[in-house]
């Protein structure tokens, strides 16, 4: 059997907003096909600007999701 670890707080709270990023960047944003079709006509920026800004808010959400969250050492 595996180790448990305590999750405390404000363990619990990060590991449910790294949970919520991840949920967010798989559900809720479109493939980069989809993209390709949608951005000028949605956005009216070409497809390969929609992509760049698109990869450069994950990469955020993602920077913003791990903010000050150590590793768990077991």
């Amino acid at each position: 059997m595996g180790k448990t670890v305590d999750f405390n707080e404000k363990r619990k709270d990060q590991f449910n907003r790294m949970v919520r990023t991840l949920d967010k960047i798989a559900n809720n944003y479109y493939s980069a096909d989809r993209l390709h079709i949608i951005a000028e006509e949605k956005y009216g920026i070409s497809p390969e600007d929609a992509i760049e800004m698109a990869y450069e808010n994950i990469q955020h959400e993602a920077r913003s999701a791990v903010k000050g969250i150590r590793e768990i050492k077991i």
